[in-house]
């Protein structure tokens, strides 16, 4: 209460954030820390574990006692979780059943002999209605009864600790009255129609004609009227129950005050500078009120977007779903194969008359089961692909919104760096303006330091040339940023104080003439010291004229031989002090007129000179200044006094400062003389000592000045400093004559500084990136979670070959054009330093150099060594790419001139004091004395650590570091998981390390980097612009606008082959389009990226993920819910462009897909996705489903469309229909669409493309992607199916290393079998031996068959996708896989199997691991045999039954020949079994093996000619199939009852054995578990387990023979494969058998460099040498 009393204190009422006198707290930590405790024994949620999300319900019920702390809620476990899905997206699944409802009633109104109205329906649609009616109800009522008794084992209806008005049981009393209500509508609606309503017991096209009289006009009105009430009540209820709830999570500010504050308008006692009064201290730490979920920000446009998604499925169901099942109903379309036979044979059991189905009837009504099962599949389908098809068109529309037309495109891009360009038509948009003028605006007036430190950035990484990068920074005018302490002496600084100011106009108004008035340019100077300072006045008294006296006609003579025809002198006259260049000015000139005539403005004159009684009139004319020249030429009376003007004294002005003053900015006044003499274009400079000047500023475009004389121009031109006197006249960069990695950064650099613009109003001189002060500029702080990642390359592994190439080798193939700046950069050819490097040549130069004692070139060659790592290690995903990505920002921070000190890089780690080394033991011991007085001892701790900037070479390694400061613990830090396996897990890895970085984060805003990233400078310096996206300028804490800001994503491994290429265009896709368009619809979650976080708001809102095992395995995306349940907001901006990496290896790209996969189903099972679901209404339901969990469910509905797909043709071919009686029902069913359709995915990339490239580079772009993309995701999309399935059945989500390898690295045969065996090869071959018993049966019965190309395809790619993107084979590398392979699957096992009380499982001895060298395929199956000793009974049994209704149902199905044809597979068994017998008893060999296989093989056309079949292998396969399904039930059966009867215990060797009888028991259960594992390994030998594994293997091995060789071949042709699969760079000569190595551009021929020379010390035999030293 004191809190709340603290916090929410009203602003006038101090008195209600008083504290009493003497007021003291009692903190119980051992009762703190009870939640902890009970989490350090067990976290497996599935085993009673608590999680942190328990102990955060207990916490809000105000649990004290440490007895009552229990679980909260009980996660799903196996495929429980579907009811979860069904719980939290209900609405969505049920909205989309009612659309395909209603496509397929407006589908029958078209049949040709529908002859009704949409609201009077007859026949068919009568039909409909009523059924649809009630399997609406029915499915209601069963779900809702399936979710009650789902809820109830999650102990969401029972009572749970804590308070009665707690907020847990606030959501679970909500949870059951909607279920309950449901479930009495369901109940009482269901009985209505069904009793009273009679609907369906009259149907017109499904009863019997005796039983109903019907008509053509065939209704029932009665039992449509009921339906009709039903779909009232259904749809009124529906909308109570998902109508829009309050947030469920408090968001910070009661509602009490929610009418009180006007929180979107800054407060009142806001002064300017953007500081509060003491008035307001108490209410600046309030938040936003925001009311329910649905109004954030987004307004009703999901809305319209999902209504416009449903009626698009609507449409696409009307024409193709629903005509696809119209002719298929149980009646017309197996009425031959039932009816006519339904009572032809009857058989009576006491008194019963049994009359059985014939196996056609049951193969047609269940393929038309499967049909609808199809149909009903496709339906749920096609909203993920039409919603494809929405974001491809939304998301651009936003895209075009935001500016990003053309924003990468580097075509014909030029940029224009000319920023002196000042245009004064106001209408004018950012996108007008040049990209200098642009770097202006956003960086301040000192933007060329921005640019310079860019370009410099750019050639430190060596992307660009020395060359090019002075060519780039010429066009701007400005220096390279090598050294800027000599610079400063030549270029103004940002600050810098001058004694003087110069203006000197370099065109005046009047045109090019050399010209001049009489007074001066400009009448007055405004000069601005200070961004917020007033300007102030100096005036200018300056006069140009000139008196000229003329005495005698030898002077007039002079005179006029020097003078023009524009009365101009072209040289001196020493005489009379005339100067070349001087104009001479007329009689009015003299009275005060503005000076002489031009051609190009007219001007009156009142007055005229008078010359030997002839006047010199004054004309606008050439002809008029003719005649004043010839009457001055003609004058005879002396002495004659003449004025001249000075045109360089008229042009430059130059004022003195009473004191060293700054110069802000430049105005001045115009000129009392006529508007001609203008300035229009000048320059102006500034000189700190009085003799040297330095450029501030230049206008070269024309300035039009006012028309009133000796008035201000009322525009003030901010000084440039950092800029050229006298710079290029080519102000522009031609991207096309740049790399084009370095072209497409700088165009997109450039191109989103307009977005930025538009974003908000910059307040120039405060809120342009250097001229912010420090508070005005958002902390940050950057944490980069590092557990095993690699931080720099070691040179062992760049030495190291793929088979073929050096890893530095195909780095540097992957950017030749860097590696030769860098060689240069170094002093060295490129093959000249990769041949020092790789064959060892730097290391011996090292030890020759120490054995000479040349300490300096030792020193030189490490670094040297170091430089090619370094170099290496940023083109990789290494730690120290992020590392110096994250100091990008910090250079940004430095090159302020408010900031006084450098940012600080921080180590942070965990301190285990019997693990430390003694070094940091003292270290942390002083530090606590020091700092803190303590002198305790304290085992575990949290420590922050800085490098010692003390540090001298040759100190100890210890410090480096220091320490700096020191957070103890009560326990270590655990991450990952334990051996054993759970319930020893502890905490999500990441999670837990993010969480504890933050104790230390400083900073108000957080970014968490992944240890692949990196960034570019000039990225780096929109960071304070994107960070202010967070809270207004000028506001407090109450209008902050977000807590989560994303931005887009470059992936710098596209261009590492095929496989990056794939994984970058999807991540690039979902990083820019996708996510642009969820934050449209306001359900963009944190998906892991760089996104920045409000760090004071993660602090104490449940930090930045989630950390509890097995749950929060995606533990990202939990942070995206915690700021949806509380009402926030997450951001998406594209004007921010961070790095990143991605798999590039086929493997780890796959291991990477399975495990997030894996994480998603956690994701299903945890209580916030039920606790966010719970508020939302309908539209952000479907936005949401889409945002977490719709991706993958797609994946699992598609992958297991295609099994049905086959097994629709197989139960059609086995109830003798035919393709031909299909095509007479009109169906679409032939067409594998179901599968194709999924192309529409690629969309929203296409749409990107074109987006930010332009339509014809977008398409080029695009179309050569669409090959590997599709071979990709074919094989990936099944990774992420498989992974679901698994995850979703075991309940295990565990963490896979994908190592990242890069994609040069080849993997084996047997590294495959074991990652793909169960998820890809497997169902493979299922998919296969299904279309072989379609093919054979289609042949046995003479009918045709459907081919089935994109079905057998997708099989191929998973059988042989790993072996295509499998690189760089050769013969000798297929020699060393098919060996190991080989040795893998005729493998013997070796494990022991007497009883062994420490190992008592046999899988604990089996070699079945990856790891084990000499793992065989014998122990891995047998392994996942015995996987089920751990089962409960519950599973046995119904995994028994599930395999017995399977052989029912196909018994059923076939035809009694092929049921015939088991005996002779039988006897094929018994025969194998003895072959096995006589295996065991010779120890084991493998040729009785291969002796068992043979037998099989030849077998086949034996059987088939003795049982006369006649060639039918179909029906011989249906006998195979059979005979192994019946197997596997005995198999099943027999081991339950060995189970029962021995009752295995797994865990026995824990049992104690503290006495006789405690051994004697555990050596009983002992040897009960070894009796159970050898009726398990005699029934994995004997029923066909194992030879099924092992037949399968082999014809792996040969689909890997074929494959690799094939690869081989193509290699050998002219290295095909490489150049597709990792660049063209790799490719090599044509019809080689030995590849020669890749190596940079040159010839290890070429004469030896200086460098070279000077570091080896050798001058001659260096060519004979390297030839030598490589391979």
């Amino acid at each position: 209460m004191i809190f709340h009393q603290l916090r929410w204190a009203q602003p006038n009422d101090d008195r209600t954030a008083m504290l009493r006198e003497a007021t003291s707290f009692t903190l119980d930590c051992d009762l703190l820390h009870a939640g902890v405790d009970e989490m350090r024994k067990n976290t497996n949620p599935f085993t009673g574990g608590i999680n942190f999300d328990d102990m955060n319900d207990l916490g809000e019920a105000r649990v004290l006692d440490q007895q009552r702390i229990q679980k909260t809620f009980l996660e799903s476990v196996s495929w429980r979780v579907l009811y979860d899905l069904l719980d939290n997206f209900g609405p969505v699944f049920t909205i989309k059943l009612w659309v395909f409802f209603l496509a397929f009633y407006v589908h029958l109104g078209s049949l040709a002999d529908q002859n009704d109205s949409f609201f009077a329906p007859r026949k068919s649609r009568s039909d409909a209605v009523q059924v649809m009616a009630l399997l609406d109800a029915t499915l209601l009522v069963l779900a809702e009864l399936g979710l009650l008794w789902h809820g109830l084992s999650q102990r969401r209806l029972c009572r749970s600790p804590g308070r009665f008005k707690s907020r847990v049981k606030r959501a679970h009393r909500l949870w059951t009255r909607r279920r309950f209500m449901s479930l009495i509508v369901g109940v009482v609606s269901l009985g209505a129609m069904v009793v009273v309503g009679q609907v369906g017991q009259n149907l017109c096209n499904l009863t019997p004609q005796e039983t109903f009289s019907k008509n053509p006009d065939c209704s029932d009105p009665t039992a449509l009227s009921f339906c009709a009430g039903y779909a009232v009540v259904r749809l009124f209820f529906f909308l109570l129950i998902t109508r829009r709830t309050d947030i469920p999570f408090v968001h910070g500010s009661p509602k009490s005050l929610q009418k009180q504050r006007a929180w979107s308008t800054p407060d009142a006692n806001l002064s300017q500078d953007g500081t509060n009064s003491a008035a307001s201290f108490m209410t600046v730490v309030s938040d936003p009120p925001i009311g329910p979920i649905g109004k954030e920000g987004k307004g009703s446009a999901p809305f319209f977007v999902w209504l416009f998604v449903l009626l698009l499925c609507f449409a696409f169901e009307v024409i193709f779903v629903a005509p696809l099942v119209s002719g298929f109903s149980f009646s017309g379309f197996c009425g031959d194969s039932c009816s006519d036979r339904l009572f032809a044979f009857s058989a009576d059991l006491e008194g019963f008359t049994v009359h059985p189905f014939p196996s056609e009837c049951v193969a047609c009504v269940l393929s038309v089961m499967t049909i609808y099962l199809l149909v009903g599949m496709t339906a749920f389908l096609d909203l993920h692909f039409l919603f494809y098809l929405v974001i491809g068109i939304g998301g651009y529309a936003m895209g075009e919104h935001r500016g990003l037309r053309n924003v990468a495109s580097s075509a014909l891009r030029h940029l224009d760096l000319d920023a002196s360009t000042r245009r004064q038509d106001h209408h004018d948009t950012y996108s007008t303006i040049s990209d200098g003028r642009a770097m202006e605006c956003i960086f301040g007036s000192a933007w060329r330091l921005v640019w310079s430190c860019a370009v410099e950035s750019l050639y430190e990484d060596c992307l660009i040339s020395d060359a090019a990068a002075n060519n780039m920074v010429h066009a701007a005018r400005t220096f390279r940023w090598k050294d800027p302490a000599a610079s400063q002496t030549e270029f103004a600084q940002v600050s810098q104080r001058f004694q003087r100011l110069r203006f000197r106009a370099t065109q005046l108004r009047g045109g090019s003439w050399k010209q001049a008035g009489r007074s001066c340019c400009i009448s007055g100077l405004q000069v601005r010291h200070g961004p917020r300072s007033n300007a102030e006045s100096y005036s200018v008294d300056k006069v140009a004229a000139k008196l000229v006296k003329v005495t005698s006609a030898v002077q007039h003579t002079e005179l006029m031989q020097v003078l023009d025809d524009r009365l101009i002198a072209t040289t001196d006259v020493p005489g009379l002090g005339v100067k070349s260049g001087w104009q001479l000015l007329s009689q009015s000139s003299q009275n005060g007129g503005s000076g002489t005539s031009t051609p190009q403005r007219e001007r009156s004159r009142g007055s005229s000179l008078n010359i030997a009684g002839r006047p010199l009139k004054t004309s606008p004319s050439r002809n008029s200044m003719a005649e004043d020249l010839l009457n001055l030429r003609n004058a005879s009376n002396f002495p004659v006094e003449l004025s001249f003007a000075d045109p360089e004294g008229y042009r430059e002005v130059e004022i003195v400062f009473p004191r060293p003053r700054c110069i802000y900015a430049v105005s001045f006044l115009t000129t009392g003389d006529e508007r001609q003499f203008d300035p229009v274009c000048w320059e102006i400079d500034g000189s700190v000592d009085g003799s040297s000047w330095m450029r501030l500023q230049t206008q070269s475009g024309e300035f039009d000045t006012p028309s009133m004389r000796r008035c201000p121009v009322e525009t003030f031109f901010v000084t440039e400093p950092w800029c050229k006197p006298q710079g290029s006249s080519l102000v522009k960069v031609d991207l096309q004559k740049i790399p084009a990695a370095v072209s497409e950064r700088l165009c997109f650099f450039a191109n989103s500084l307009r977005a930025i613009l538009k974003s908000g109003d910059l307040r120039p001189g405060r809120d342009t990136l250097l001229d912010r002060k420090v508070g005005n500029v958002p902390t940050l702080t950057q944490v980069v979670p590092v557990y095993e990642e690699q931080v720099l390359l070691s040179e062992e592994f760049l030495c190291a070959s793929d088979g073929r190439n050096s890893n530095l080798g195909f780095t540097i193939s992957q950017a030749e054009d860097q590696w030769e700046i860098f060689a240069r950069k170094q002093g060295m050819a490129p093959r000249e330093l990769y041949n020092s490097f790789t064959c060892g040549e730097l290391h011996e130069w090292v030890r020759q150099a120490e054995v000479d004692q040349d300490w300096t070139k030792a020193k030189e060659i490490r670094e040297l060594i170091f430089e090619v790592r370094f170099w290496a290690s940023q083109r990789s995903q290494t730690v120290s790419r992020t590392v110096l990505g994250a100091i990008q920002y910090h250079k940004v921070l430095e090159m302020l001139p408010s900031v006084q000190a450098s940012p600080q890089t921080n180590l942070e780690g965990d301190y285990d004091a019997e693990l430390a080394r003694p070094s940091l033991k003292e270290m942390v011991t002083c530090h606590a004395a020091r700092e803190h007085n303590f002198t305790g001892r304290f085992q575990y701790a949290s420590l922050l650590l800085a490098f010692n900037e003390n540090y001298v070479q040759g100190q100890p390694e210890e410090n480096i570091v220091k320490v700096v400061e020191v957070l103890p613990r009560v326990y270590p830090l655990v991450l990952g998981e334990l051996e054993p396996r759970p319930p020893a897990a502890k905490t999500q890895g990441k999670a837990g390390n993010q969480l504890q970085a933050l104790r230390f984060a400083p900073g108000h805003y957080l970014q968490m980097m992944d240890a692949n990233m990196g960034a570019f400078f000039g990225e780096a310096c929109k960071v304070p612009f994107i960070l202010q996206h967070f809270q207004p300028a000028g506001s407090d804490r109450r209008t902050v606008q977000a807590r989560i800001i994303g931005f887009r994503e470059h992936i710098f491994t596209g261009s590492h082959g095929a496989v990056g290429a794939a994984m970058a265009d999807a991540e690039w896709t979902f990083g820019t389009i996708c996510q642009r368009f969820l934050a449209g619809l306001g359900a963009r979650m944190h998906y892991g990226h760089p996104d920045f976080l409000d760090g004071f708001w993660a602090s104490n809102r449940g930090s930045m993920s989630k950390a509890s095992p097995v749950l929060n395995l995606s533990e990202d995306i939990f942070a995206g819910f915690n700021v949806l349940m509380r009402g926030e907001r997450s951001t998406h901006v594209d004007c921010l462009e961070w790095e990143k990496g991605r798999e590039v290896s086929f493997n780890s790209a796959s291991l990477f897909f399975t495990k997030v996969a894996s994480g998603n189903v956690g994701v299903m099972r945890s209580r916030d996705l039920k606790t966010l679901t719970g508020s939302m209404n309908i539209a952000d339901s479907f936005s949401f489903y889409f945002a977490s969990v719709g991706f993958y469910l797609y994946n699992v509905v598609t992958d297991i469309s295609m099994s049905a797909y086959v097994f629709i043709f197989v139960l059609l071919t086995l109830s003798s229909k035919s393709l031909d009686d299909i095509g007479k029902l009109d169906s679409l069913l032939a067409a594998e669409w179901v599968i194709s359709f999924g192309t529409l995915a690629m969309f929203p990339r296409l749409m990107e493309l074109t987006l930010e490239y332009g339509i014809m580079e977008g398409f080029i772009r695009f179309l050569p992607s669409i090959p590997g993309a599709v071979l990709v995701f074919t094989f990936m999309n099944k990774s992420i199916a498989e992974a679901v399935g698994s995850t979703m059945q075991t309940g295990i989500a565990s963490y896979v290393s994908t190592g990242r390898p890069p994609a040069n690295d080849h993997y084996g045969w047997r590294d495959c079998y074991f990652f793909y065996r169960e998820s890809h090869y497997y169902p493979a071959v299922r998919i296969l031996i299904m279309y072989a018993v379609y093919r054979s049966l289609a042949e046995t019965f003479n009918v045709a068959a459907l081919p089935m190309m994109v079905l057998l395809g997708t099989a191929c790619v998973w059988l042989a996708g790993p072996m295509l993107f499998c690189p760089q084979p050769t013969l000798w590398s297929l020699r060393d896989d098919l060996s190991e392979f080989w040795c893998f699957v005729i493998g013997t096992p070796h494990a022991e199997r007497s009883v062994n009380l420490k190992e008592v499982n046999l899988e604990e001895r089996l070699a079945a691991q990856k790891d084990d060298a000499t793992a065989n395929l014998y122990d891995v199956w047998l392994f996942d045999k015995l996987k089920h000793k751990r089962a409960p009974m519950l599973a046995r049994v119904m995994e028994i039954a599930v395999a017995m209704a399977l052989l029912v149902v196909m018994l059923a199905v076939v035809f009694g020949t092929m049921v015939d044809q088991i005996r002779s597979v039988v006897l094929l068994v018994l025969l194998n079994y003895f072959i096995l017998a006589l295996w065991r008893v010779f120890g084991r060999p493998t040729i009785l093996m291969m002796l068992s296989g043979v037998l099989w093989i030849c077998a086949v056309p034996f059987v088939l000619n003795s049982q006369s079949l006649g060639g039918q292998y179909g029906t011989l396969l249906v006998a195979f199939i059979l005979t192994f399904q019946a197997l596997t039930v005995i198999e099943k059966a027999l081991l339950l009852g060995a189970w029962v009867c021995l009752r295995p215990d797994p865990d026995c060797a824990s049992m104690p054995e503290s006495s006789i009888e405690e051994l004697r028991q555990k050596r009983d259960a002992a040897r009960r578990v070894q009796s159970y594992d050898a009726v398990v390994e005699y029934f994995y030998l004997n029923f066909m387990s194992y030879q099924w594994h092992l037949y399968v293997s082999i014809m792996l091995l040969a689909v890997n023979l074929v494959v690799q060789l094939g690869v081989a071949v193509l290699e050998m042709l002219g290295g095909l494969q490489s150049w597709w699969l990792l660049g063209s760079k790799l490719r090599g000569g044509c019809c080689r058998v030995r590849r020669p190595e890749y190596k940079p551009p040159g010839s290890d021929h070429d004469p030896p460099s200086e460098r070279r020379i000077q570091l080896s010390g050798e001058r001659e035999g260096l060519r004979s040498r390297l030839g030598k030293g490589i391979s």
